[in-house]
């Protein structure tokens, strides 16, 4: 589900909420025999090691399910979860309006949602305008605010269907 959103007006800056969010990952083979907290600390550099041995000490950093020690050694067959607040950086969204036709005859004049338009629609292709400072799908620091998760927001009715 998708954060409630707000547009700034005078920026044009598409704002999201911060949200929880769950990093999972297996462990991978050269974290074998590995002190947990080592690992963190060699291969996530998004923050400095105080915050990791924090994080796995209050449970933010579990190992199968369960809280581990800084100590203990990543296993074949582990799955270490990290539980974020995420802030995802502003999109800057455009100005451009859809054409009349856009959802079929009298469906859609001048409709824009959120800074994006649909500029053709038809049984098998959707055509949009976005600006080229916003991710289409979802890396790095963007999950929400990208083309593709603001147009399921926005359009999801009218345009996408399920399958």
């Amino acid at each position: 589900h998708t954060p409630t959103n707000a547009t700034t007006p005078t920026t044009r800056l598409r704002h999201l909420p911060s949200y929880p969010y769950v990093h999972i990952t297996n462990a991978k083979a050269r974290w074998f025999n590995t002190p947990l907290l080592k690992v963190f600390n060699d291969e996530f550099k998004t923050y400095p090691p105080i915050y990791y041995e924090s994080a796995i000490s209050d449970g933010r950093i579990m190992v199968n399910g369960r809280t581990a020690d800084c100590g203990y050694e990543v296993r074949e067959g582990d799955v270490i979860t990290h539980a974020v607040c995420r802030h995802e950086p502003p999109v800057l969204v455009s100005d451009l309006r859809a054409p009349p036709d856009a959802f079929g005859p009298g469906g859609g004049e001048g409709t824009q949602r959120h800074g994006f338009a649909i500029v053709y629609i038809d049984g098998d292709y959707v055509v949009g305008c976005k600006s080229n400072l916003c991710p289409t799908t979802s890396s790095g620091s963007y999950r929400y605010n990208t083309y593709v998760e603001i147009m399921k927001d926005c359009y999801w009715g009218d345009v996408f269907r399920d399958g």
